[in-house]
């Protein structure tokens, strides 16, 4: 039987040794990337938890720090100069008595708010003795069901201004607390998930590709000047141009599109398996393209017997 080859001197065999290595390449690559990406969005989903849930915590004590009057679940009419955070639908609110309310968090959470035990400030106390000047708070960051916890954080904050001889009123504990206090407002928390224009016009901030971008973000841009000179344009510009991309189907899609190779160039970056895939590729082609024994280099032209 003779030898089935090519006019160029690639075998048959060679052609089938290629394509199957290229298969098991491209089969181990799609499953260790999926694997790890699958891995990735779990530990991006519980950083993004930790780093919001630890802003909320800093919002809640740079709000209740100067005050001079709290009160653990109050359900009375809110006097003049009063504020109260509270939770709806898991999602954290403020409320004063000159102004609607306001939402603070995206994200869904659980926060109980307690009157301090003696014994987390003094040993040997009673532990249910309270201090009349100190909150203890724990803030449960939750996932999208709204009940599989993701990061629990537990802070104390010291009220500096309350009246000598006054005492935090209300409930030992409950959901929320209304308070006066004499410095100006506290900065909201900003949420670390947002990529304005990719969320977009993927539809979800969960999404592998505004992940991937997030962390191609956090890893690359944000460590040179260049980087961040550009990230906080972004931030600038981005909101209403996501505002008009999100109110379009197709729009949406051509910029999914514009986004595609952008995300291919950021996986390489950010994800080692990737580029362990793109070095297996390339290494592939030279072995295609390298001359074999003498007869030329090896390509896919016509095959006769």
């Amino acid at each position: 039987m003779r030898k089935l080859h090519n006019q160029k001197g690639m075998t048959l065999t060679e052609l089938v040794i290629a394509m199957v290595l290229l298969g098991i390449v491209l089969a181990i690559g799609y499953n260790f990337i999926h694997y790890i990406n699958k891995s990735y969005s779990e530990s991006e989903k519980k950083w993004i938890a930790q780093t919001n849930a630890r802003q909320v915590s800093e919002f809640i004590t740079s709000e209740l720090k100067t005050s001079f009057y709290a009160e653990i679940d109050y359900s009375g009419d809110m006097s003049e100069g009063d504020s109260q955070l509270y939770l709806v639908d898991g999602k954290l609110m403020q409320e004063k008595s000159d102004t609607e309310p306001t939402q603070i968090t995206d994200g869904l959470y659980s926060i109980t708010f307690e009157k301090a035990k003696k014994n987390t400030w003094t040993e040997g106390s009673e532990g249910n003795e309270r201090i009349n000047n100190t909150i203890t708070y724990t803030i449960e960051a939750l996932d999208t069901d709204g009940a599989t916890p993701l990061y629990t954080l537990q802070s104390t904050v010291f009220l500096e201004n309350m009246i000598e001889g006054r005492a935090i009123t209300g409930h030992w504990e409950g959901s929320t607390i209304r308070y006066q206090r004499t410095s100006p407002e506290s900065p909201m928390p900003t949420d670390v998930s947002r990529c304005f224009i990719a969320t977009a016009a993927y539809d979800s901030p969960d999404d592998t590709s505004v992940m991937l971008l997030r962390r191609f973000r956090d890893e690359v841009l944000l460590t040179n000047a260049v980087g961040r000179t550009f990230v906080d344009f972004y931030y600038r510009v981005s909101p209403p141009i996501a505002e008009y991309i999100s109110q379009s189907e197709l729009l949406k899609y051509i910029v999914r599109a514009f986004l595609t190779p952008i995300v291919g160039f950021a996986s390489v970056f950010v994800c080692p398996e990737m580029m362990i895939l793109c070095l297996a590729l390339i290494l592939l082609r030279i072995y295609i393209r390298f001359p074999s024994q003498g007869r030329g280099p090896r390509s896919l032209g016509s095959f006769k017997l």
